[in-house]
């Protein structure tokens, strides 16, 4: 039989009595975005770049890195202390304007859909800091050079 059933927010919102309240974070909050960007020049391997602070309760929606080709073999994720690949699994940024986001993005050919999410996949989308935490793009390769931009975008209130 066919069943209709709702989300968890929207339970609590719609359907309880009395209704109860959804973290704004969650529903209705505020989006935002912190936008960085850095001039590498010759950043040893396990370097790290500071390229956002995010606020205790803000959950995180999507976040992006874009770069000029840093050469063959260099490689950028993105997380924080905790997790440094929390977001963007390492990458191989060697051809220039490559970008790379949490979502999933067209590959190959015909635009077919990737089939996974970058970093932690399905535990990225929506990940909830209980404290202030900086995001962080680590290198994993010796000698990295050229410009990076980011974008983490997320809710708060």
């Amino acid at each position: 039989d066919m069943a209709t059933v709702y989300g968890v927010n929207f339970t609590k919102y719609d359907q309880n009595v009395p209704r109860e309240m959804v973290n704004v974070a969650e529903n209705g909050g505020r989006f935002r975005v912190q936008y960085d960007t850095y001039e590498a020049s010759a950043l040893e391997a396990g370097s790290t770049i500071s390229v956002a602070r995010i606020p205790k309760g803000a959950r995180i929606w999507d976040a992006f890195i874009i770069a000029d080709a840093l050469g063959s073999g260099h490689t950028l994720s993105l997380g924080d202390s905790d997790d440094v690949d929390r977001f963007i699994t390492a990458t191989l940024f060697n051809t220039a304007n490559k970008m790379v986001s949490i979502s999933p993005r067209p590959t190959g050919t015909a635009n077919a859909a990737s089939t996974a999410a970058s970093g932690t996949g399905i535990d990225a989308i929506g990940y909830e800091y209980t404290s202030e935490t900086d995001i962080i793009i680590t290198t994993a390769s010796a000698a990295v050079t050229g410009t990076i931009k980011t974008a983490v975008f997320y809710s708060v209130d």
